[in-house]
């Protein structure tokens, strides 16, 4: 039996939302294009071949698109807006800690 006493409401999307979320996909471009102009001094820096180094952008690329599935079933059950939020923290905060130790790791010798 339908229960017509409840309303029904459709989320209405603004254009904030969509710069918002046009940023957000930007993000993993503007990543992917960093990882390509510096994987040769990542390759140097770190000792290991052109194939091995394809693989670890190649399986990053794969796990990103697996993680986007999961995170998008946590925000049907959690709210969407809370878990782009908490995702676009942690975009900022990692983009943030990778120059620090990439500078630190090229002083350790291995």
């Amino acid at each position: 039996m339908k229960n017509n006493n409840i309303p029904s409401q459709n989320y209405q999307g603004n254009d904030r939302l969509l710069l918002g979320i046009f940023l957000a996909v930007i993000t993993f471009g503007l990543f992917a294009q960093t990882i390509l102009n510096i994987a040769t001094t990542i390759r140097v820096d770190l000792g290991i071949d052109v194939n091995a180094s394809n693989i670890a952008v190649s399986a990053a690329a794969l796990f990103s698109g697996i993680f986007i599935v999961v995170i998008g079933g946590f925000g049907d059950r959690f709210g969407r807006i809370k878990i782009t939020k908490i995702g676009l923290v942690l975009s900022i905060v990692g983009s943030l800690i990778i120059p620090r130790f990439y500078v630190q790791s090229t002083h350790i010798t291995l």
